[in-house]
């Protein structure tokens, strides 16, 4: 039997059942190799159709520092209980699955790990069936040196300059037939985020390509997390499906104890909302409103179009829903500091200024659709801009 490794990789072509090890064989493997400092195993664990646990002693890997594994969440979540890693170990999942709670028993393993490192910056990246987390243990580079800096290979925008993810979480999804995509989904991935450290985050990135996608969340599920992460000082939103996460900071009214109603250009919109243990979010007393992601300084907006309607409603144009924003933010003593606009569709110097007024500066790649800053390419006028508060 191999031992006395620092690194282990093993590799079996995916749906290939044959030659993969028993789970108490490579849990012996493991034990014989104690001083392991990465281990990478992919498409090798053995399958299981079994929520429980089986039994078996702890494997103790007291000095590894990278731990990847790929497979079938149950899989993995079976190895992940048998384990006992440092508290420091970064951590990659490749996971696929079609069952919901198959990724409920391995976020609980993945979390009963114990990984401790302070996330200060998280990027959700949703694609047309798959969602990846990645969690950085630092900053990003300044969002305003990113403008205009989108990567559009492999068909999913990637923002550069990004440090290696202390952890990384790909989840290949499939719709549940009893639930909803977003409901699905959403539970999915609020376990995933919760198995980091989160306490101390600063940045959110997220990427979005389509907003009829399994993997696109709505606005009450990126409200819900705005909620509980009142520390973030810079938003970055990358895509045409990023409106469903902008529209999570708009003003909103308490009508009744788990009732939220959007106040938006066509009226107040109610929306339910299940009870939180978290901490509310910073109240706006001359409103009654409540205001998320109270210290927010920065944001940033890739590859939008500004003059997309908001949820299909002609009266409300994406840039519309950004300024009111922006507007009562800013009168709630709220105001972000910093705008940063990047490949941006249907805007020019004239609608970045009446922006401007509401923000402390605008850092604006001069990008607009099809190279025109003609004024009738908006086909709105000033008094569509702001709504009075």
């Amino acid at each position: 039997m191999l031992s006395g490794l620092t690194s282990l990789k093993l590799s079996i072509n995916s749906g290939q059942e044959f030659g993969r090890p028993t789970l108490t064989t490579l849990l012996e493997i493991l034990r014989s190799n104690p001083q392991l400092e990465s281990l990478t195993l992919i498409n090798c664990l053995p399958p299981t159709s079994s929520n429980s646990h089986p039994r078996h002693l702890t494997v103790l890997l007291a000095v590894l520092i990278f731990l990847h594994l790929e497979g079938e969440a149950l899989c993995c979540s079976h190895l992940l209980s048998s384990l006992s890693l440092p508290t420091t170990t970064a951590l990659k999942l490749s996971i696929s699955d079609p069952t919901l709670s198959h990724f409920t028993s391995l976020f609980a393993s993945a979390k009963n790990l114990g990984i401790s490192v302070p996330i200060l910056s998280l990027q959700i990246s949703s694609s047309w069936s798959a969602i990846t987390l990645r969690g950085y243990d630092c900053p990003f580079a300044p969002s305003h040196s990113m403008a205009g800096n989108i990567d559009a290979a492999e068909g999913v925008a990637a923002l550069r300059l990004h440090p290696t993810p202390h952890i990384e979480i790909y989840l290949g999804l499939v719709e549940v037939p009893s639930e909803s995509a977003s409901t699905s989904t959403g539970s999915i991935l609020t376990q995933g985020c919760w198995t980091m450290n989160l306490t101390c985050l600063e940045e959110i990135h997220a990427i979005t390509m389509d907003g009829g996608s399994v993997g696109a969340m709505k606005e009450i599920w990126w409200r819900g997390l705005f909620e509980k992460l009142r520390g973030v000082r810079t938003l970055t939103v990358v895509g045409r499906a990023c409106f469903e996460i902008l529209a999570a900071l708009r003003k909103r009214e308490l009508r009744a104890k788990n009732e939220l109603v959007t106040v938006g250009p066509a009226g107040p919109v109610a929306a339910m909302t299940g009870s939180s243990s978290s901490s509310s979010p910073a109240p706006d007393n001359r409103t009654g409103s409540s205001i998320l992601l109270p210290n927010l300084i920065t944001l940033s907006i890739q590859d939008a179009n500004l003059e997309e309607f908001f949820y299909g409603d002609s009266s409300a144009p994406f840039i519309k829903v950004l300024v009111d924003t922006l507007t009562w933010r800013e009168k709630c003593g709220r105001r972000v500091e910093m705008l940063v606009l990047g490949e941006c569709q249907h805007i020019d110097r004239d609608v970045v200024d009446r922006i401007g007024e509401n923000v402390g500066s605008i850092d604006w790649d001069g990008h607009c659709a099809n190279g025109e800053s003609d004024e009738s390419d908006r086909g709105y006028g000033d008094e569509d801009f702001y709504e009075v508060y």
